[in-house]
């Protein structure tokens, strides 16, 4: 049910409210498809991070300030633990 949500968020997100209603059978297997998915899966969390009233934690790289998102933990090129951005 979660998915399914996510997939009309993701809909709506993106300008498709205009789009004629889909099935539910096509809803459901296109839900079915992203639950496979790991690249949709993340478009989906992101999307849904971004348009959600909680804050995301940005990282930080104490060696040279460069930022990343919520996820990332580690500096890629520094390799020392990120600092989250006080807001």
């Amino acid at each position: 049910m979660k998915t399914f949500l996510l997939i009309i968020i993701l809909f709506f997100s993106i300008g498709c409210a205009s789009m004629p209603v889909q099935k539910t059978s096509h809803l459901k297997e296109l839900s079915q498809n992203i639950q496979k998915d790991k690249q949709a899966q993340s478009a989906i969390e992101s999307l849904t991070q971004a348009i959600s009233s909680n804050s995301v934690a940005v990282h930080y790289c104490p060696v040279d300030g460069e930022r990343f998102s919520w996820r990332v933990k580690v500096c890629p090129t520094h390799h020392v633990l990120l600092k989250e951005v006080e807001q």
